[in-house]
């Protein structure tokens, strides 16, 4: 984190903002972080009378009162009431600590924010103009590049290919939207996930092609036999607003089948269904781990 202050630290000088913090710069919402609060002093004082949860009272607020305030956030019917992706420490952790994802649409939300200002100096990017952009970011990857690939296929084949890409990713979304919305999960942060059995050729191939194109990243974790590593499929952090996710902090995975991922590509309404019907725990393999992303 350090690192990515200081990175854009000198990116702001670069462009005359001088001698400004990144996180004044990109503030965060500041009647969202107070509702956030506020759950997290409502979480401690009922751990304090039910002595259950975490181990500590913090451990409880700290897991979910995010998580909660996006799950109460939702149910809320009046327009415009959304969770807003904003805040420099956000926009680190949805970049995924890779700084092209971060500067990019900085950029952009610096051209917005001197438009707003009529063309005058900027000393702070609003919260509004930074959701829109993190909202516009997770749209061109997940709508417009697929309809690039679409149209970049050579054949039947490849276009199938690319459908079951995107039925994947969309189940993957929903699954974790449904942890987040789970009020009795242990965990409710959820990017990630491992596959119990041995994958076959074709699920290879689509989270090769997942990977390739940027909506997963590969990464190791410890079996559960305790003995050697397994791989780690972790959704991109850019793809949180399409599902209510909260891209920071520490993250649970989820153990699943070769099979549950094969459904999910080739019959996702079904899938979701089921998922809505039944919750997470009659869908997938195993319970939720708890990993240290």
């Amino acid at each position: 984190m350090l690192h990515s202050v200081f990175a854009a630290a000198k990116r702001l000088a670069r462009v005359g903002v001088k001698n400004v913090d990144p996180r004044v710069f990109f503030p965060e919402d500041k009647k969202q972080e107070e509702g956030i609060r506020k759950i997290s002093e409502e979480l401690k004082s009922r751990w304090q009378e039910s002595k259950s949860g975490g181990y500590r009272a913090g451990d409880d607020a700290y897991r979910f009162a995010r998580p909660e305030y996006i799950r109460r956030l939702s149910g809320k019917s009046k327009q415009g009431a959304r969770y807003k992706y904003a805040g420099f420490d956000q926009l680190v952790h949805i970049s995924s600590g890779i700084i092209r994802f971060f500067l990019e649409p900085a950029a952009r939300m610096f051209a917005d924010q001197q438009k707003a200002n009529g063309g005058g100096e900027v000393s702070f990017i609003t919260s509004s103009i930074q959701d829109d952009e993190i909202r516009n970011q997770c749209d061109e990857l997940l709508i417009e590049r697929f309809d690039v690939l679409k149209g970049d296929v050579a054949n039947s084949d490849e276009l199938r290919s690319v459908d079951k890409l995107r039925n994947l990713i969309q189940g993957l979304g929903s699954l974790f939207q449904a942890c987040l919305m789970d009020e009795k999960a242990s965990q409710r942060r959820m990017f990630s996930f491992v596959i119990s059995d041995s994958p076959t050729n074709e699920i290879e191939s689509l989270l090769a092609l997942a990977t390739r194109f940027g909506y997963i990243y590969q990464d190791t974790v410890g079996n559960k036999s305790g003995m050697g590593r397994t791989k780690l499929y972790v959704l991109s952090r850019r793809l949180a607003p399409a599902y209510k996710l909260d891209p920071i902090g520490f993250s649970g995975y989820l153990s699943v089948t070769n099979n549950f991922l094969l459904e999910i590509s080739e019959r996702p309404n079904a899938f979701v269904n089921r998922l809505k019907k039944n919750g997470v725990n009659a869908v997938v393999d195993g319970s939720p781990q708890l990993s240290l992303l």
